[in-house]
């Protein structure tokens, strides 16, 4: 859908009572909301389009404006690039091809690690499993793609993956 609207104001409030509106049927409907930067004209729709939808692939059932997706911001004209082909490869495509060739879902527990902020306790909760089962998971994926969750680094490079991964879905 596509709203012309006065100021950022009107924005929001329509915004936030349409949300209202929709959460009567939630039990039927998942609402994400993806919102582009605003433009004057018409003329600008792929490029509403396109920003709205990228910011949409990043929501988690919620309003994401694309002004917010900073890192994604700065690789999404990348996506085509090889450099981001082989960073995807050296890392997120690794537990990808484990994941199906062992009937394993580490790939999962990564990306409920981080949506969790790195809390184990409650990650394991949500993924109905053990602490002692997560440390291992998390172990695993340190052995397959040489990086680990308990360093800076690793993590950065390990959200990186996760977030190239859903640029490359978008082709």
């Amino acid at each position: 859908m596509f709203f012309k609207v006065a100021t950022k104001d009107c924005l929001k409030d329509f915004i936030s009572n349409f949300v209202k509106y929709i959460k009567t049927y939630e039990d039927i409907f998942t609402v994400s909301i993806g919102i582009s930067k605003p433009y004057k004209d018409i003329k600008s729709i792929r490029r509403l389009y396109d920003e709205a939808y990228l910011a949409i692939l990043f929501s988690n059932r919620d309003i994401i404006y694309y002004n917010s997706l900073d890192t994604i911001k700065l690789l999404y004209p990348l996506k085509d690039d090889d450099g981001i082909q082989q960073y995807y490869s050296k890392t997120i495509k690794k537990l990808e091809e484990y994941d199906e060739i062992n009937g394993t879902n580490l790939l999962e527990t990564l990306e409920v690690f981080f949506k969790y902020n790195f809390k184990k306790t409650l990650v394991a909760n949500k993924l109905f499993i053990h602490v002692e089962t997560l440390r291992y998971r998390l172990n695993r994926i340190e052995e397959i793609t040489g990086y680990s969750v308990e360093e800076t680094e690793g993590l950065f490079a390990l959200q990186m993956g996760l977030k190239i991964r859903r640029l490359l879905k978008i082709k």
